[in-house]
């Protein structure tokens, strides 16, 4: 669209300031009002429209300061529109860069609690915070906008989108609920990426990041950030321990919503000084282990306080990854939409039954990909030894699923997940360039990929061979 245009007589459009896959977003200005706007204009290609519509009628919905204010929305011709408030300033991911001081955090994210309290007092769940979706008006530092209400839904409306394979959310914000695609998500969701907000305002780092997303997914289900105490020393317990109970891996545990949670900020008075911690996106070490139920629901536990579960300091945990994405979608194909998730819990079931009789804990992630982990707890010999045997008995249900097994060392974990993801994406494409490695029989099982740290280990007790660089676990005849 040419800047000059005028949309509906009203809305004149000035310059482009964004374009994504599925269209663009102008800078214009509303001849009735005299006022800045952002004009999102859809491609008229984009399959995707639902979505579209769905953030204009949710915005229409709110009146609050702290939420981007609805204008207008329609249609030219094949084109759809939304016109919302313009907001000039930066975002929270841009002021993150320079940090908060503990109050700074306190005060910041209890005015994103308040906005979004709006959002949930009208059951509706945003599923999409994250730092570059809250927005600081110029020159005014005490105010904040809520933004980008395109994934978001009435709580018990379930996305026709999600299935495995589509991501819904932000890694590294996504709660353990999303992580693992479940389609009924309410508030606490929410909550918990808030709270990966309030750690990040306060440590100056990221409760969850790693190189490749199914590691950062992997590590919310199964790892708990680094403590706070430790990283931002001058945070008052009543904020360490709102922190630790809006990151609980169960919903349960967490506060019901948004405005449980502005009340708890604000009532936190007396705050010390403290730095400001420029912000370090790539930093995320872990503390320890957290327990997950080996289904899709959450487990009911308490996040693990048990010492011997400590990484990296007691211990170090071992993994199975595997892309089992064909084997749990089945018939359908890849595009395919489904509305209900019994299909995915009917083929997962038998895969996670097996981790648990090895005594591993697993998750299918959104993206299709299986992950068990053996948590420290037991000698690292005999946790390795349950893992390869565990991860044998997979191969014989799934024979071509490419798979690889690793243990954790004394770097942070996403280390370690990043390296063995990436082997699983080494494999995967190997698979699709039809050059898998020999399998040493007759049959088209393949091998297992183990990391270089295993590999000497396990070939006292088992079948392993070597190709090229790389090391294979197989069955024995």
């Amino acid at each position: 669209m040419k800047p000059g245009t005028v949309i509906e007589s009203r809305f004149e459009i000035l310059v482009k300031t964004g374009a994504g896959a599925g269209g663009w977003v102008f800078m214009g200005r509303d001849r009735q009002s005299g006022h800045s706007v952002a004009v999102k204009l859809l491609d008229p290609h984009e399959s995707d429209f639902q979505r579209f519509e769905r953030e204009s009628a949710l915005l229409t919905e709110f009146s609050h300061p702290g939420i981007v204010r609805y204008v207008a929305h329609g249609r030219i011709g094949s084109r759809r529109y939304l016109v919302m408030e313009w907001v000039e300033g930066q975002t929270l991911r841009e002021r993150l860069i320079h940090g908060f001081t503990v109050r700074e955090s306190i005060d910041v994210v209890c005015r994103i609690a308040e906005a979004l309290a709006a959002v949930h007092e009208r059951g509706i769940v945003h599923r999409d915070i994250k730092p570059s979706n809250i927005m600081f008006p110029a020159g005014l530092d005490d105010q904040i906008k809520l933004v980008d209400f395109g994934i978001a839904r009435k709580v018990g409306q379930p996305s026709s989108m999600t299935r495995t394979g589509l991501i819904i959310g932000t890694p590294g914000y996504m709660s353990p609920e999303q992580v693992l695609g479940e389609r009924h998500v309410d508030a606490r969701s929410d909550v918990f990426s808030l709270g990966c907000i309030l750690y990040a305002c306060l440590c100056g780092r990221p409760a969850f990041v790693a190189t490749h997303m199914a590691s950062t997914l992997t590590a919310i289900l199964f790892f708990d950030p680094a403590r706070l105490d430790l990283l931002c020393p001058e945070a008052p317990g009543p904020i360490r321990d709102l922190v630790k109970r809006m990151l609980a891996k169960d919903p349960a545990d967490r506060p019901s919503n948004a405005a449980a949670v502005a009340a708890e900020l604000a009532g936190v008075i007396e705050v010390p000084d403290s730095l400001r911690r420029p912000f370090q996106p790539k930093v995320a070490p872990y503390s320890h282990q957290t327990p997950l139920a080996n289904s899709f629901e959450l487990m009911t536990t308490k996040t693990v306080g048990d010492p011997a579960l400590r990484y990296p300091n007691e211990g170090a945990p071992v993994f199975v990854l595997a892309s089992m994405d064909e084997e749990l979608r089945g018939d359908r194909s890849e595009y395919d939409e489904y509305h209900g998730d019994e299909e995915v819990e009917d083929r997962a079931g038998p895969v996670r039954d097996i981790v648990t009789h090895h005594s591993g804990l697993s998750a299918v992630l959104a993206d299709g990909t299986f992950v068990a982990m053996f948590p420290a707890g037991q000698s690292q010999a005999e946790q390795t030894i349950q893992a390869a045997n565990c991860a044998l008995e997979l191969r014989r249900m799934v024979p071509l699923a490419p798979m690889v097994i690793g243990v954790g060392d004394f770097k942070p974990a996403t280390t370690v997940l990043d390296r063995l993801v990436e082997s699983l994406i080494e494999e995967s494409f190997r698979g699709v360039l039809d050059d898998p490695p020999g399998t040493g029989g007759d049959d088209d099982t393949l091998p297992i990929r183990l990391d270089s740290s295993l590999s000497e280990f396990l070939a006292e007790k088992f079948d392993v061979s070597q190709e090229g660089k790389s090391h294979y676990l197989r069955p024995r005849d």
